[in-house]
């Protein structure tokens, strides 16, 4: 994270310094830890034994390898009418569980995953490994910050998200995985307020699409802190939030493979403004 966070300052702080030169530019970037829990269920195959499972029957979860997940943001806002202002976000998180092949409700002797087929006492590992990145276009509605004496900020636009990564299920002796790359077309809204007299920025966000029989959202809520760091032309501050994400895939768009993807949590990280 430490080399995340320092080639973010970096980069950006070329940005800023090229940009300023030419015309008001702010450049924000961040870095931090998304820690979300994870339920819901998916699926791989046509056959009926191609089952739905569970995640808390897979005892999929996240507490284990929390640091994998990440978020890296970069925010290029300027001052020019209609040319929209881009924002890039990455979001990166894994997941694993195990379970043993029993005859209950989750898995059971002849289920498959795909063109694993499950023994009766298999120990059964389950991965999801997924890289999320967000590229967003987005406006600001015009003379709002000057009407709230720089208070009050909304954003809306366009973006494409990008999903990529592989399901797996795997046993002692076999495994077989779901690898995907999609684009998905949403709509993005933010508001930002910069509460008066303390240094503190609440931001809301929310990106969405439904079509077909699939569904993708993703709502956030932020605080951030400003930190007493002096350094010349730049604000820290210290990151604190709520996110939670649904992917709720129709097998139609990722070839066979059905999912219904909850993850919620608490993140933290570090951002800063030039």
């Amino acid at each position: 994270m430490k080399k995340i966070a320092l080639s973010l300052i970096a980069t950006t702080a070329i940005l800023s310094s090229s940009a300023n030169a030419g015309m008001v530019i702010d450049v924000q970037a961040g870095a931090g830890i998304w820690a979300p829990e994870l339920s819901g269920f998916m699926s791989y195959g046509t056959d009926i034994v191609n089952k739905k499972y569970d995640f808390d029957g897979l005892n999929v979860e996240s507490t284990d390898t929390e640091f994998n997940n990440n978020y890296i943001y970069i925010d290029v806002d300027h001052l020019l009418p209609i040319v929209p202002n881009v924002r890039v976000e990455r979001l990166n998180y894994s997941t694993s569980g195990d379970t043993v092949v029993t005859d209950t409700l989750t898995i059971n002797a002849g289920d498959k995953f795909g063109d694993l087929v499950f023994q009766d006492g298999d120990s059964v590992k389950t991965e999801l490994d997924m890289v999320q990145t967000d590229f967003i276009l987005y406006w600001g509605i015009p003379g709002l910050n000057l009407l709230t004496a720089g208070i009050v900020d909304v954003d809306f636009g366009l973006m494409a998200k990008q999903l990529n990564g592989t399901y797996t299920m795997s046993t002692s002796s076999d495994d077989d995985e779901k690898a995907f790359d999609v684009w998905i077309p949403m709509a993005y809204a933010a508001v930002q307020v910069d509460v008066p007299f303390l240094p503190l920025e609440l931001e809301a966000s929310t990106k969405i699409i439904s079509f077909q029989e699939s569904e993708i959202s993703d709502n956030m809520l932020k605080a951030s802190l400003a930190l007493p760091i002096p350094i010349p032309l730049i604000d820290t501050k210290l990151d604190v939030g709520y996110r939670e994400q649904t992917l709720k895939i129709d097998p139609e768009l990722i070839g066979n493979f059905e999912a219904d993807i909850k993850a919620k949590g608490l993140f933290f990280g570090l951002s800063a403004k030039f």
